[in-house]
């Protein structure tokens, strides 16, 4: 049994206890997906499973992802540090067959809290150190927060499992269909995807990236991932029939 994991939802980087960055995501998407791919898998060889992120939790949890939460002592996918451990868990799996990796990554992180004087502007504390575990900040002092970029985990799983089936996403906001597009590619040839749901949230533009470098553009986000679940099965199936011919 090969198994194809659809993973949705936002993560969060804690600064402090009642502090965090977060990438806003409540799973809609990847719950589309989920559904779909569960219709075209279900007399197929490939179980699917849906990875709901803390953030966008509203599916009851199955028995078999629960039971990888169990063996990473996780009670929630919630961090980008929880996604990078769980992301590792199923690139050390050889039942792992496919990854769509819908989620929203927090793509930064604190490097360093500043205390800064209210009058002067004068840096009269620093911070290095984040997390839960970390004193409360006081609401009575003013800060200067820096941040620093995020790992790309999505870039990892391919170069580690090159077998693995790997779907990513690309969102732009207010950007041109082609520019949309050209972010779209590059996250596919950054990653070594197979293929990219790229959308922008503003002017609606809904298009699957793939290696050919065809654009494949659709009015709606719903007709876009009919598509980009039928084209992920189709091509895991042409797949499956190459590798057996060999």
């Amino acid at each position: 049994m090969k198994r194809i994991y659809v993973i949705a939802g936002g993560t969060l980087v804690h600064i402090a206890p009642h502090f965090a960055l977060c990438a806003p995501a409540f799973g809609t998407v990847g719950r589309e997906i989920y559904g779909e791919l569960q219709n075209l898998c279900a007399f197929d060889k490939h179980k699917v499973h849906l990875v709901e992120t803390r953030m966008a939790e509203k599916t009851d949890r199955c028995s078999w992802v629960q039971s990888l939460f169990d063996q990473l002592g996780i009670k929630h996918l919630e961090t980008n540090e929880d996604l990078e451990k769980f992301l590792g868990l199923l690139k050390d799996r050889e039942d792992t067959r496919g990854i769509v990796l819908s989620s929203a990554v927090c793509d930064f992180e604190p490097c360093e809290l500043k205390v800064t004087d209210g009058e002067t502007g004068e840096v009269t504390e620093s911070v290095t150190e984040f997390g839960k575990g970390q004193e409360r900040l006081s609401s009575k002092l003013e800060y200067l927060l820096e941040l620093t970029s995020s790992d790309k985990v999505i870039q990892t799983i391919r170069s580690e499992r090159e077998d693995i089936f790997l779907v990513g996403f690309k969102t732009t906001a207010g950007t041109t269909s082609e520019d949309t597009y050209l972010r779209g590619l590059k996250l596919l040839r950054d990653s070594s995807a197979n293929l990219v749901f790229a959308n922008d949230i503003r002017n609606k533009t809904n298009m699957i990236v793939t290696p050919e470098e065809v654009p494949c553009s659709f009015e709606d986000r719903r007709s876009a991932v009919r598509n980009l679940c039928e084209m992920m099965f189709s091509r895991l199936q042409d797949e499956s029939g190459s590798a057996h011919a060999n």
